[in-house]
């Protein structure tokens, strides 16, 4: 284990990846306490090595352009030893995928306030031109205090120009059972042709309000989603005070069941839900 990398303290390893090793580290000169992410650059074959280090590099770009109170703040990127690492804030708690995988259940407020965190980070990062085109429960982090960051933007696009168009090659990125219908191979054709459980039927304690927003969400034509986190994230709170006025204040449904128990379809798009600018997975122009 290293003891020093760059200016960094290394205290103790944290995590350890297929790709990488993240440790805890001291700043000596700010006086905090960082996570340090280090790339094993001998877990790969010299050929794919480029491509690596291009997509690790960029996850610092990515994210370190980016200044959100739920995205994970980047302080540096730099190489120690022929070893490229990443420095980020450390933070303590868990991955959404993971408490989700664990059988957690979460009240309807946890939820809403889940999702406003996580849309108003998507469209943070959509105005500052970076698409992250991979968000699922396991790039997103919750906080001892359950506040939510946005991590890993290892595939993220930079676009200065604000507009997201394929690459030359037409490759698209992501995780397949994350993807929009029209990402996914016709291997998927449940995904682009079933429509998937609607959140009443996961949880009957849930309002029609939930059903109306997430199904445009996850429409299976682009042009009938939200065009923005935004958009989505105006509609979920419009239709939210209109239940609450119209049952006396009670939106309606106090444990939220549907993370956790929906399967198949309606579970895989609902990570991608709600993302719902135009350029992340639920629509068409993301790549």
């Amino acid at each position: 284990m290293f003891e020093k990398i760059g200016k960094y303290k290394i205290r103790l390893q944290i995590g350890r990846g297929a790709m990488g090793v993240v440790y805890e580290g001291f700043d000596p000169v700010i006086g905090r306490r960082v996570a340090v992410k280090t790339l094993r650059t001998e877990m790969f074959e010299p050929r794919q090595l480029p491509d690596i280090l291009v997509r690790f590099k960029r996850e610092a770009q990515s994210a370190g352009r980016l200044s959100h109170p739920h995205i994970v703040t980047i302080h540096e990127f730099g190489e120690e030893q022929g070893t490229p690492y990443i420095v980020m804030e450390y933070m303590s708690g868990t991955e959404l995928g993971h408490r989700l995988e664990s059988g957690a259940r979460f009240t309807l407020d946890e939820v809403v306030r889940i999702m406003t965190q996580m849309v108003g980070a998507l469209g943070h990062a959509h105005e500052q031109g970076v698409v992250h085109r991979d968000l699922k429960p396991a790039n997103m982090f919750l906080l001892e205090d359950g506040s939510l960051k946005v991590v890993d933007f290892g595939i993220a696009r930079i676009d200065d120009s604000g507009f997201t168009v394929l690459t030359s090659d037409g490759a698209v990125f992501g995780t397949p059972a994350y993807m929009s219908p029209e990402q996914v191979d016709s291997f998927k054709q449940k995904v682009r042709n079933q429509e998937p459980l609607r959140p009443s039927e996961a949880n009957p304690t849930l309002s029609a309000v939930w059903d109306n927003v997430i199904s445009r969400a996850l429409a299976k034509k682009p042009a009938a989603r939200y065009e923005t986190a935004r958009q989505f994230a105006e509609a979920r709170a419009r239709d939210e005070a209109g239940q609450r006025s119209k049952n006396g204040g009670d939106p309606g449904g106090r444990v939220h069941h549907g993370l956790t128990r929906i399967r198949g379809g309606a579970r895989r798009r609902r990570g991608t839900a709600t993302s719902s600018d135009d350029r992340e997975p639920v629509c068409a122009r993301q790549k």
